[in-house]
């Protein structure tokens, strides 16, 4: 059907309803919602025919106008009146009255007390008896005796789920929402698991660094007791050297009235050492030659092995 009509003006989209913007001031006219939703589902609603088919829907424009009468049977689409809800039977046109004889409104209240009381519908009533009053258009009335208009057969009722922002409006959940919370658990079961594994490493850590720590401190200690026994070695050789320093020394304490005939003595002696030497043990305190210093003056001056441990700042069994 034509959104235009003979007279000028803008018919309403809906089959069997010329409702017209110029002739019909008491009825508001409606664009179609930007919401894709919304939208198309006030084309389902009208159920008007495409041309694709005899299937197919019709698409309307942004020209395209629907009238308020099916928002509302006062013939004005009120705030609440979101989705329209009263249409006629497809074969409208066989009846005498056409649907736009809509009680238009009055501006007085008395005029509009005297009209007939009418049966608004909500979405899920669609196809159900209206009483519409009668309007003759050029006296401008409103008649008392209420037309009926019969509309389509009412559809099986259909569960309307937009808008549903409560949990009791939604059905039960389906196979997708259990295994979503199925595996919402799982990963918070894994998080926990997790967590506790965490835990005892953060313990284990701790346990370990107090380890390192305590290893650290023998490790230093040790250290500085090896630093001592160098230093107390280093001055034991110096003591024994002090034995032979010069030669005046070195006869007192040796025997030998020179250096020529020490250090060739000492040379056979390292020899008959090194072929009697295992490698075994730990190693001397004392080198050979020390060691045969000390022997020396243990033989030549005759002292007592404390006292040789004394001077030379080492205990006795060395």
């Amino acid at each position: 059907m034509s959104s235009k009509c003979r007279g000028g003006g803008q018919t309403c989209c809906v089959p069997g309803c010329d409702n017209n913007t110029l002739r019909d001031k008491n009825v508001s006219f409606h664009a179609f919602p930007a919401n894709e939703k919304e939208k198309k589902e006030w084309v389902r609603r009208i159920n008007r025919q495409g041309s694709a088919g005899r299937f197919s829907l019709w698409q309307p424009s942004k020209h395209h106008r629907i009238c308020g009468a099916h928002f509302n049977a006062s013939g004005r689409r009120g705030y609440m009146d979101r989705l329209p809800t009263i249409f006629p039977h497809k074969v409208i046109n066989q009846l005498s009255l056409s649907f736009n004889t809509v009680a238009k409104r009055k501006k007085t209240s008395s005029k509009t007390a005297s009209a007939s009381p009418v049966l608004l519908l909500n979405e899920l009533e669609i196809g159900c008896v209206v009483d519409v009053p009668q309007c003759d258009r050029k006296s401008d009335a409103v008649s008392k005796e209420p037309t009926q208009l019969t509309f389509g057969a009412p559809a099986s009722p259909r569960t309307e789920t937009e808008g549903a922002d409560h949990s009791y409006s939604m059905g039960p959940p389906d196979a997708a929402s259990a295994a979503a919370l199925r595996k919402v658990a799982h990963l918070l079961e894994h998080c926990e698991k997790l967590e506790h594994e965490n835990s005892l490493l953060r313990k284990d850590k701790s346990e370990l660094q107090k380890e390192v720590e305590d290893l650290k401190s023998q490790l230093h200690d040790v250290k500085v007791e090896a630093l001592k026994e160098k230093l107390k070695l280093k001055d034991c050789v110096s003591k024994v050297h002090d034995f032979v320093s010069d030669e005046k020394r070195l006869v007192f304490y040796t025997g030998f009235n020179s250096f020529k005939k020490f250090d060739a003595f000492v040379e056979h002696v390292e020899c008959m050492y090194q072929a009697l030497k295992t490698g075994a043990g730990r190693p001397p305190a004392l080198t050979m030659k020390e060691q045969l210093i000390a022997v020396l003056c243990r033989l030549r001056v005759g002292l007592l092995e404390q006292d040789l441990a004394y001077r030379l700042k080492v205990s006795v069994a060395t």
